[in-house]
């Protein structure tokens, strides 16, 4: 064997990291750069840590990481279809949103999608934790971007998960939920509606149906939204002054979403049943719509 040139292990984990780095931003993955490395030492490393620096290529080291990856990746016999997920089921308020996915199948796979506010990494929803979600959609730029209020909403789209094929099998795609505006706008327009070309033929009638369904559903929110605007009295605001309206608005929108979230935490604990959390919990939503006063 050829001597390896000095400094070789540290200048091939410093390649091999860049390149993973890469991979993972091409995946769509979240992991930090300490995660990454992490990562780069236990899956990739040590398996070509007797290479030589100046003769192993990225091409090399990208067969290994996707090897890596793929290891991971869950059989198709342990995922569901996302088709199971109904198009009534992929509109959530921004602020329900891990409640809401917590209700969906365990093995569809979904994404999390707040655009440059944050996202997270495209796995099972029994794989997701309370804060995997609420570290990304309850972050201080989705709050200023919400105004902490109700209006906001996440539209969930199929997707073709990255290095898979528009096959029809059920662990190629993936729900991203993406955020929206009041008026149905996507906050995150860097990237096509779909990551790959998904065909009508992959679901049939069924998934061509359901896509028109979600477009439909998205423009019927931002009319409605407009009415809400269009029908508010313009002259209510002048009749009490902004300083005596608006924080009390913003206080009480703030404390039924604060209410919610100790009611599904109650809902764990056992002290509700789920009749009783539905009802109280619909109340509260009802609340909120109605101006945000308890």
């Amino acid at each position: 064997m050829s001597k390896l040139p000095n400094n070789n292990g540290l200048l091939l984990f410093n390649k091999t990291v860049k390149e993973v780095k890469l991979e993972f931003k091409r995946q769509g993955r979240p992991e930090k750069w300490s995660e990454i490395q992490k990562w780069t030492s236990k899956k990739v490393f040590q398996k070509i840590k007797h290479k030589s620096v100046n003769k192993i290529t990225l091409k090399d080291i990208n067969k290994v990481v996707l090897n890596e990856i793929e290891k991971e990746t869950p059989t198709d016999t342990d995922c569901d279809s996302v088709t199971l997920v109904p198009i009534t089921d992929r509109n959530p308020e921004w602020w329900d949103i891990y409640s809401h996915i917590s209700s969906l199948p365990p093995n569809v796979s979904i994404r999390i999608n707040c655009g440059s506010m944050g996202k997270t990494k495209i796995d099972k929803v029994s794989n997701f934790s309370e804060s995997d979600v609420t570290s990304v959609s309850f972050s201080a730029d989705v709050r200023k971007f919400t105004n902490n209020s109700s209006g906001f909403f996440f539209n969930g789209f199929d997707k073709v998960k990255p290095n898979k094929k528009d096959d029809g099998k059920n662990c190629s795609y993936f729900i991203d939920f993406i955020l929206a505006d009041s008026s149905g706008n996507l906050v995150d327009s860097s990237e096509p509606v779909f990551l790959g070309e998904v065909s009508e033929e992959a679901f049939g009638e069924d998934r061509a149906k359901r896509f028109k369904e979600s477009e439909k559903r998205k423009k019927e929110n931002a009319k409605i939204q407009k009415r809400k605007k269009a029908d508010r009295p313009k002259d209510v605001k002048k009749e009490k002054p902004k300083t005596e309206e608006k924080p009390k608005e913003s206080k009480d929108r703030n404390d039924i979403v604060r209410a919610l979230e100790l009611l599904r935490e109650d809902f764990k604990d056992g002290i509700f049943t789920k009749d009783e959390y539905k009802k109280e919990r619909a109340l509260l939503i009802s609340k909120l719509e109605d101006g945000g006063k308890i």
